[in-house]
């Protein structure tokens, strides 16, 4: 299609991202939360596929390019050391119908981690949800109920990489990429 002589040259649209920061788990810890997963998803909703697993620490949603720039030289210099999570407690929120899996005893560690980034992600126009921030793991979308959901012996993860990540929505479903990750202690980001 050609235009009109003398109109204006069309605006390309800067690609935007939906993104999030997230604690992205091993492979160990990952299986081990799929299997609880599975078990608390019979007969009641949908389980997260199990390369989904992750705990948000801030969802920036729909984001160009510059933003995403930004906050990524935030985190280049966001401080933090390794710590470890016990996920030892099993829950549901029947408004969203989400069946998740959290630590009983929130370590200072991720408390501070979560509100340092949120810190430094305001500089590049991030704006903080107004709720407390809950850290969890869900494990089933679209529950009927709560699980009946016991956790014998805590999921214990050892925490020590912090990971922008990229949801992309297609036919199958949502499915996350990792953009960039940052080693707990040790900085700058490296590409994924």
């Amino acid at each position: 299609m050609s235009l009109p002589p003398g109109s204006p040259e069309p605006v390309e649209r800067e690609k935007r991202q939906r993104l999030f920061f997230a604690l992205w788990p091993d492979e160990a810890v990952r299986t081990q939360l799929a299997g609880l997963a599975t078990r608390a998803a019979r007969r009641n909703g949908r389980v997260v596929a199990e390369c989904n697993l992750h705990l948000t620490l801030a969802y920036i949603g729909s984001t160009v390019p510059a933003m995403r720039d930004c906050m990524v030289k935030q985190v280049d210099a966001l401080q933090s050391s390794p710590f470890t999570l016990h996920f030892d407690h099993a829950g549901y929120w029947p408004r969203p119908k989400i069946a998740w899996l959290s630590p009983a005893q929130v370590p200072e560690a991720l408390s501070t981690l979560h509100q340092d980034l949120c810190t430094r992600l305001a500089f590049c126009g991030y704006e903080p949800e107004s709720r407390p921030f809950r850290p969890h793991v869900t494990l089933v979308r679209k529950a009927r109920h709560k699980p009946n959901l016991a956790v014998p012996e805590p999921v214990v993860w050892h925490v020590n990489r912090l990971c922008l990540v990229e949801s992309i929505t297609d036919p199958a479903g949502a499915r996350y990429e990792l953009i960039a990750g940052w080693e707990l202690g040790a900085l700058p980001a490296e590409s994924v």
